[in-house]
């Protein structure tokens, strides 16, 4: 089958599914409006638009169309509902499968009326829709009140990548003497991840435990990995709660060395305010690292509550701490929910799964556009 798919070339998601798709045998052709990312495969065409966004997604509809009857594609694989959606609506073809991806559907919208009669006619032209979540299906529903089918089809995990690195993890206190307690987050610093609360609590967890288990407070760390335009503000926030001198920015890392951070966790948090899936956090438990997450959009799709992770409030310091106090205190419970959160990846999140999902999903429109 030959797909052409249309879709941001630096994000390493698109990177994935093409690779993955191209390893399965797909004649693969990606055209896009925003080069650079990580390698793709040689034997996959790709062909940068002349026009960058945001008005490239009008005036690059001729080239589109240009360059879409060259390659002919038996389907059109459309990333992003908003920007690429409403090019593929202009200059596309048929059969036509849009996957939202996040803000897409649950903020762009909401921007104004123009915002979203434009996200909802790009969604009416898709011949299919597929989302990461159920909560982002859900959303995508109701905005154009429809009770349209959508197909779940996450991100997955290399579980060969990402996996506990072999090595015991010393995890329980010795005589006089405790290795270091590492919590942490891989995440753009952005508003919406809540970097900030995660700081607000471990320096209150911090300072609880400071009397009543001194050592286990000497212990603790926080580590955060990603770059954003909120780093400095938040080490100013980590330097006035009082852990500046524990806690490590790490900045914006290649996905490849991802796993190697989260290793070094011992408890993964994220404390979204909004957060569409949450593949960090399966990447997290498919490394054996248990994890808090907040009770947002499709946070809680990728936890079990009490057994992979724990899910606390929206923006609620005061559960997270508890969380964390919990699962610092009790090295069985961390590694008990880490052995279950990477088995529960395996079954559910593995990469190779996903592709399967994405395959009927393309063997299903292709085939419904035949008939």
């Amino acid at each position: 089958m030959t797909v052409a798919f249309l879709a941001d070339r630096s994000d390493v998601h698109t990177v994935r599914w093409i690779n993955g798709l191209s390893d399965r045998g797909y004649d693969i052709s990606l055209v896009t409006m925003h080069p650079g990312g990580d390698p793709i495969r040689s034997d996959v065409s790709v062909q940068v638009l002349p026009f960058r966004a945001p008005h490239g997604y009008f005036l690059n509809v001729p080239f589109l169309r240009r360059i879409l009857s060259s390659i002919d594609p038996d389907l059109l694989h459309v990333h992003f509902a908003s920007g690429y959606g409403t090019l593929s609506r202009l200059g596309g073809t048929r059969p036509l499968l849009l996957s939202v991806w996040g803000s897409d559907v649950y903020e762009f919208p909401y921007r104004s009326f123009v915002h979203r009669h434009l996200l909802v006619s790009n969604l009416d032209a898709a011949d299919h829709l597929c989302s990461t979540s159920r909560d982002m299906a859900r959303q995508t529903r109701s905005l154009d009140g429809s009770n349209r089918s959508i197909s779940i089809t996450p991100f997955g995990v290399d579980t060969s990548m990402f996996s506990p690195d072999g090595n015991d993890r010393r995890s329980i206190l010795e005589e006089n003497d405790m290795e270091e307690i590492v919590i942490g987050t891989v995440k753009k610093l952005e508003h919406k991840y809540g970097v900030d609360i995660l700081i607000r609590a471990f320096a209150n967890l911090r300072s609880n435990l400071a009397t009543e288990h001194p050592d286990v407070a000497k212990a603790l760390r926080l580590l955060i990995v990603g770059g954003g335009a909120l780093r400095e503000e938040l080490e100013t926030l980590a330097r006035e709660k009082g852990v500046g001198a524990v806690t490590t920015f790490v900045g914006a890392v290649p996905h490849a060395k991802v796993p190697t951070y989260l290793r070094t966790l011992d408890v993964y948090v994220a404390a979204s305010r909004a957060e569409s899936f949450g593949v960090a956090v399966i990447e997290a438990s498919s490394c054996q690292c248990p994890t808090v997450v907040s009770n947002v959009g499709g946070l809680p799709e990728v936890v079990e509550d009490g057994e992979t992770g724990i899910v606390v409030g929206r923006g609620d310091v005061e559960s997270t701490i508890k969380a964390l106090r919990k699962l610092v205190l009790d090295p069985t419970a961390r590694q008990k929910m880490g052995v279950a959160g990477r088995s529960y990846v395996k079954k559910f999140y593995s990469w190779s799964s996903c592709l399967d999902r994405m395959e009927e999903v393309y063997a299903y429109v292709a085939e419904d556009d035949e008939s």
